[in-house]
C-alpha cells in the first residue's frame, strides 16, 4: 500500500500552568523518581469507561453506581487497587463543563479522589523520559510529581481553564479527522490509478498492516531523524534506543497506524476521537487493565501486535474486579 506517513503529533498541545511547563525544561535525571514499584493492579478506565461510572444503564442503577463508585474510591484508598488518569481523560472529560457544570465537578473530584496521586505525564514528557533512559518507566517514574499534581488540579478547577481545554479537544479532533479523511482519499485515489497494484485496497491494506512490526520500528526511526530534538536524542543514531523499548512512541505510531489501516483499508469511519485514543493506548500501557467499551477503540488495542496490557468491559470490571478488590477477606 502506497505509504503517507503518520505524524508523531505526541504533544497534546495543552496550554498548561507554568510550574507544569517547567518540567520539561529539566533533565531527564532529575524527572525520575526512584521509588519502590506499585504492588496492586493498575487499571486505567478511558472516557467511555469513567462516563459509564456515571451513567445508570440497566442493572446499574444510580444506587448501584453511587454504591460502585464508593468501593473504587476505598479500594483505592486501602490500596488493593490502582487507579491511573491521564491528561487526555481530564481533557476529553472537560467538555461535560459547559453542559452540566455539576456533575463534571462530581467526576472531576471522583477521578482526582482514586487516581490523583496517579497522575501520568504527558505523552511527550513520558516519550522523553524513555528515550533517555532507553527503557520502559518504573515505579513512581511515569507519573506526574506532587506539585506539578496540585497545580493542575487547581487550573481544572478554573472554568476559564475547562473552556480552554473543551476548545482545544474539539480542535484537536476536527484537525484529526479532516486529516485522516485526506489522507484515506489521497491513498484511494493512488492505488486506483496505479498500473502496478491489481488487488483491492483492502487486500493492499492487509498484507501492508502483516509487516506492522517493523514497519512501526522504520516509522518512527524516521521521525526520530526528522525530530531529534523533539525527543532529546544525541546526534549519534548509533546511540538511540530501540524502538520497541520506548513504549510511549511505539504505542502511539502503532495505535495510529493500525486507525489507518483499519479507516483505509477495512472502510472503518475515521472519528475525531481517534486523536484521544492513541493517548489513552499509550496511558493504558503503563497500567494492566485498560477498561473499555468504546467498541473501535477495542477492536484498535486488539489489532496491535504486542499491546501491553488486557482489555476489559465495563461491567466486568464491575462485576469482577471492583467487587472483588472490595472483599472484606483481601
Amino acid at each position: 500500500m502506497t505509504e503517507i506517513k503518520p505524524k508523531s503529533r505526541l504533544h497534546q498541545g495543552r496550554s498548561i500552568p507554568a510550574v507544569v511547563e517547567r518540567t520539561t525544561q529539566i533533565s531527564v535525571q532529575a524527572l525520575v523518581h526512584r521509588c519502590p514499584s506499585l504492588e496492586s493492579v493498575k487499571f486505567y478506565l478511558d472516557t467511555n469507561a469513567v462516563s459509564n461510572l456515571f451513567r445508570p444503564s440497566g442493572p446499574l442503577t444510580s444506587d448501584a453506581l453511587t454504591s460502585a463508585r464508593g468501593l473504587l474510591v476505598r479500594s483505592s484508598s486501602a490500596g488493593t487497587t490502582t487507579i491511573l488518569i491521564s491528561a487526555a481523560l481530564l481533557d476529553e472529560l472537560s467538555g461535560i463543563s459547559a453542559t452540566d457544570p455539576s456533575l463534571h465537578g462530581e467526576i472531576s473530584e471522583f477521578l482526582w479522589s482514586v487516581g490523583g496521586a496517579n497522575l501520568l505525564r504527558s505523552t511527550m514528557d513520558l516519550a522523553r523520559l524513555e528515550v533517555g533512559l532507553g527503557r520502559v518507566l518504573t515505579g513512581r517514574e511515569p507519573f506526574d510529581s506532587r506539585e506539578v499534581r496540585r497545580e493542575l488540579r487547581r487550573a481544572y478547577g478554573h472554568r476559564s481553564y475547562l473552556a480552554e481545554r473543551t476548545a482545544e479537544v474539539g480542535r484537536q479532533t476536527e484537525l484529526f479527522k479532516r486529516e485522516e479523511e485526506e489522507r484515506r482519499e489521497s491513498i484511494r485515489q493512488t492505488v486506483a490509478a496505479s498500473p502496478q497494484i491489481k488487488r483491492s485496497l483492502a487486500h493492499e491494506s492487509r498484507d501492508w498492516w502483516s509487516g506492522a512490526k517493523e514497519r512501526i520500528n522504520d516509522w518512527i526511526r524516521e521521525s526520530w531523524a526528522a525530530e531529534p530534538q523533539s525527543y532529546g536524542l544525541a546526534p549519534d543514531p548509533g546511540s538511540w534506543p530501540d524502538p520497541a523499548a520506548v513504549p510511549t512512541v511505539w504505542g502511539m505510531f502503532a495505535y495510529k497506524m493500525a486507525r489507518m489501516h483499519l479507516n483505509i483499508g477495512e472502510r472503518r469511519r475515521v472519528d475525531g476521537s481517534d486523536f484521544y485514543d492513541a493517548h489513552h493506548y499509550v496511558a493504558a500501557s503503563y497500567a494492566d487493565i485498560l477498561v473499555t467499551d468504546d467498541s473501535a477503540f477495542g477492536l484498535t488495542c486488539d489489532l496491535i501486535p504486542t499491546t501491553p496490557f488486557r482489555r476489559v468491559g465495563f461491567r466486568e470490571y464491575v462485576d469482577r474486579w471492583l467487587v472483588e478488590s472490595s472483599r472484606p477477606d483481601r
